[in-house]
Parts: structure tokens; C-alpha cells; sequence
């Protein structure tokens, strides 16, 4: 059988497109360890937090209940939980749960919570954070991921993987580039250029319509800005991502610059709003496609049955 020459085959497409996804593997490789370099970040103590974590923990009874005779809960619980996580995991303490906006459950027997354990010597104080709502949101994420996933094939599943890309850009990106005091609109073009970049290539590979895209959408969010910086107007200068990130900037600003744990984060009320209003918004987006198909589809065939079943005079 005949050989073809080594630059024959360097120049065969599939060639071309092995050394494409090599070059991009090691673009992401460098750009994850800038990323690392990035984040070393000597972040200012603003509050002092020593002695006080947040911990999981189970309701084991319920010591003092605090409903009263209308059904109304007023003042506190009294609970009695075993910690699961921490330096006292499998102890047992006594907590209280307050009846707030900012944190606090109606807690049950059986129910896991967050509770903020500040120690100090011997002595410990418990106090109920809110429900231990950590793997409903993640796994409300999941279902969304998996719904783009069989939506859309491979096509879905390159998708998700720049989202997840995109949210890794706004956390190790833009927060840190805001917080060291760089132009929030330069990190908007900036994460925009570099999140349109990778998905245009995972979607479509590295083409004349991935440049023109990629050149268009930065060449909108610069106009979006220099709009924005004119009439001086917020930083919501970017795609759909981060657009809906735009207005939860300063709260993921306030959590970075005060290193807030991440159980504090994934239970916050304001951030589970966040993250549930974002993902409802765009699992109905993403519905939106198979459910016209399928009415069109039912609407089709009964369109055809009708007039299949109509005699002619």
C-alpha cells in the first residue's frame, strides 16, 4: 500500500483540525494557570471572623418551639442538633433559630441546617443559619444541564461546557479584575471576548464565522459600553450571561471581598433567588424549542388526518 508523505497528511483536514484542538488545549492550559497566578490576591480583612464557622447539622428535637396559638412563629426556637461537619462533628449542642429575613429556619426533627459555630475556649454558641439548601440548588443545576444536554446532543453538551467556562471566567475573572480595581468595563470585554472565543470554537471550530462572530459580539459589547460610560449608566455591558450576572455583581463582589465560606454562599437567601431566577428564565427558554415542535407536530398530523379523511363531491 502506498504512504503518503508526513506533509501530506499534516496537511489533510483532519490534520489541521488535530493541531487546532492541540493548540486550543494548551491556549486553556495557559489560561487556567493565569487564572491560578490571578487569584493570589491578598484580600483585606474587613470583618473579623476568627472562631466562627459555618457547619452542617440535624435537628434532633425540638427544645423550645416558638408558634403561637394563631399559627404565627414568634421570637426563637430552641433546638437541639448533632454537628456533621467540623472539629465537633458527631457532637451534639444545643441552637437557637431565629424567626428573620436574613437567616434562620422553622426547624423540624430530622431537618439538615447551617448552623454558625463560634467558638471561644470552652464555650460554643450555636445559632441557625437556614435550611441546608445546598444540594437543591445544585441540583436544580444539574437537571438544567441535562435538559440542554438531551435537547441539544453534542451541540448541548459543548454548550454546558461553556457555561460552566463562562461562570469560571466571572468568578476567577471579572470579580477578581473589579475587586484589584481594574475598569469594570474592560473586564466586561474582556471576559466577553474570551467566553465568546471558546464557545464559538467548541461550537463551530475555528472558522471565518467563528472570527466574524467573535468580532461582532466584542465589537457590540464595546459600543454597549462606551454607550453605558456616556450617558453613565451601571456595568451591565455584556451577553445574556452576563447580563443576569450584571445585576448580581455587587453581591458576588461583596462575597469575594469578604471571603464569605462557601456554605454561607450556597444557603444565602439572596443568592439562591439569584441562581433560581436565572435558571427558571433559561430552562424556559430552552423548553420553549421541543414544546413548539411538538404542538406543531400533533398540529401537523391531525392537519393531515383531516384532510385525508375528507371525500371528495
Amino acid at each position: 500500500m502506498e504512504q503518503k508523505p508526513p506533509f501530506v497528511i499534516f496537511r489533510s483536514g483532519h490534520g489541521r483540525k488535530h493541531i487546532q484542538w492541540v493548540l486550543f488545549a494548551v491556549l486553556m492550559a495557559a489560561f487556567a494557570l493565569f487564572l491560578i497566578q490571578f487569584n493570589q490576591v491578598d484580600i483585606a480583612s474587613l470583618v473579623s471572623t476568627e472562631g466562627r464557622t459555618f457547619e452542617r447539622a440535624k435537628v434532633i428535637e425540638i427544645l423550645k418551639d416558638n408558634v403561637q396559638e394563631d399559627g404565627n412563629r414568634v421570637g426563637q426556637q430552641n433546638v437541639l442538633i448533632e454537628i456533621q461537619s467540623g472539629p465537633r462533628k458527631g457532637q451534639t449542642a444545643e441552637a437557637t433559630s431565629n424567626n428573620g429575613f436574613l437567616f434562620g429556619a422553622a426547624c423540624q426533627p430530622g431537618m439538615r441546617v447551617v448552623v454558625i459555630q463560634s467558638l471561644a475556649g470552652d464555650i460554643s454558641i450555636h445559632t441557625v443559619y437556614s435550611v441546608d439548601r445546598e444540594w437543591a440548588v445544585l441540583g436544580f443545576v444539574l437537571i438544567f444541564l441535562a435538559v440542554v444536554c438531551v435537547i441539544g446532543g453534542k451541540k448541548g453538551v459543548l454548550t454546558c461546557v461553556g457555561l460552566v467556562f463562562t461562570f469560571i471566567c466571572i468568578i476567577w475573572l471579572y470579580i477578581p479584575m473589579i475587586y484589584k480595581g481594574y475598569s469594570p468595563f474592560l473586564a466586561a470585554v474582556l471576559v466577553a471576548a474570551v467566553t465568546t472565543f471558546v464557545i464559538m470554537y467548541l461550537l463551530g471550530g475555528w472558522s471565518g464565522k467563528t472570527a466574524c462572530a467573535v468580532i461582532g459580539t466584542v465589537g457590540g459589547v464595546v459600543i454597549a459600553g462606551i454607550s453605558a460610560f456616556l450617558f453613565g449608566k451601571a456595568t451591565m455591558i455584556n451577553t445574556l450571561i452576563l447580563a443576569f450576572v450584571g445585576s448580581a455583581a455587587s453581591t458576588l463582589l461583596l462575597n469575594y471581598a469578604y471571603e464569605l465560606p462557601y456554605l454561607q454562599i450556597i444557603n444565602s437567601n439572596n443568592m439562591v433567588i439569584e441562581v433560581m431566577q436565572g435558571i427558571s428564565g433559561s430552562l424556559g427558554v430552552v423548553m420553549t424549542v421541543p414544546i413548539v415542535s411538538l404542538i406543531a407536530s400533533f398540529a401537523a398530523a391531525g392537519r393531515k388526518q383531516g384532510i385525508s379523511g375528507t371525500s371528495p363531491d
